[in-house]
């Protein structure tokens, strides 16, 4: 593809001065190592920026902090934006006056289906070096095959104030669970969890997605959660690529402590019904396929490139 994409933004989007990227970020950088075509220019692109604030008339009201990522493809400029949620991110009714396209790692369905502009769900951030990854996973399976896991249910995650939903899971584990392993790690310790649990748990974020999904479905290892409402490119299907619980963050004990029982700790795995642990299996293989074609940096490049073309971008 001898296309040029120029990426406009600020690459510490919100981060604190002298602290890591942020991941987007980390992936359009790796994006730009992988194709000689793709470029980052670290200052917005203003002319964009004016326009879109002279149709927020009487306000000061720039695209927020952390969604001031600007594609632009052969005279295009694409509103590139992480987040998933109303209320988060720019008003993409006014956007679209200055935009011709808005692409989304991921969006809520329904959310934008009266925005005069098209709105293309895409993939999540990428995790690690693929070396790294490879040996992770190739760990996982090798427990897997032996039915050698040494806890039942993994969490990590922070959950700060404005987390509630992590918080309610956090406190539902500690509660119901005694074979489970819960907490913050350092990167190898956290990954060898992950190598060695039976099942993980995730709950939403900043938006729907968290980053522990992403990290599960690269490793192999089959997580629970409740349904996403939000869709991406390839659909991720419930109880195929994951396990989901129902109800509401009142209700999250409840629908927790059913599926505790469905996997632990009162039984090992060894016990599962044919049905059961051939279900399990397969979901650990189709998460990684997922990933693999999906979330990889070569697999999101090629995404990306196909969603431009099917907009007649390029």
């Amino acid at each position: 593809m001898n296309t040029d994409l120029i990426f406009y933004g600020n690459d510490t989007l919100g981060y604190k001065k002298g602290l890591s990227i942020g991941p987007m970020w980390r992936l359009i950088k790796k994006w730009s190592k992988i194709n000689s075509n793709i470029r980052i220019e670290s200052s917005h692109k203003e002319r964009a920026i004016s326009e879109y604030r002279k149709k927020c008339t009487g306000k000061n009201h720039p695209i927020p902090h952390r969604h001031r990522t600007i594609l632009e493809v052969n005279k295009h400029l694409i509103y590139f934006d992480c987040m998933d949620q109303p209320g988060i991110g720019a008003d993409l009714h006014l956007v679209s006056d200055v935009f011709d396209l808005c692409i989304k790692f991921q969006h809520c369905a329904g959310l934008y289906d009266n925005i005069p502009f098209k709105v293309s769900p895409f993939t999540y951030f990428c995790l690690t070096d693929n070396d790294i990854l490879q040996e992770y996973r190739k760990k996982r399976f090798s427990i897997l095959e032996s039915k050698s896991f040494q806890s039942s249910i993994l969490w990590a995650g922070t959950t700060k104030k404005g987390k509630p939903n992590r918080r309610a899971v956090e406190r539902s584990l500690n509660e119901l669970s005694d074979k489970k392993v819960v907490g913050t790690f350092k990167i190898e310790e956290y990954f060898n969890h992950v190598c060695n649990t039976t099942i993980g748990a995730s709950a939403k974020g900043t938006g729907e997605f968290c980053h522990r999904d992403i990290e599960f479905m690269a490793i192999g290892t089959p997580f629970f959660r409740k349904t996403f409402n939000n869709t991406t490119y390839n659909p991720l299907i419930p109880n195929i690529h994951y396990y989901t619980i129902g109800g509401d963050d009142v209700g999250i004990n409840k629908t927790m402590e059913h599926f505790i029982n469905y996997f632990e700790p009162n039984r090992e795995i060894k016990t599962f019904s044919d049905q059961e642990w051939n279900l399990y299996k397969e979901m650990s293989h189709r998460i990684t396929q997922w990933y693999d074609d999906n979330a990889s940096h070569e697999a999101s490049l090629k995404l990306l490139f196909e969603i431009l073309e099917e907009n007649s971008i390029i």
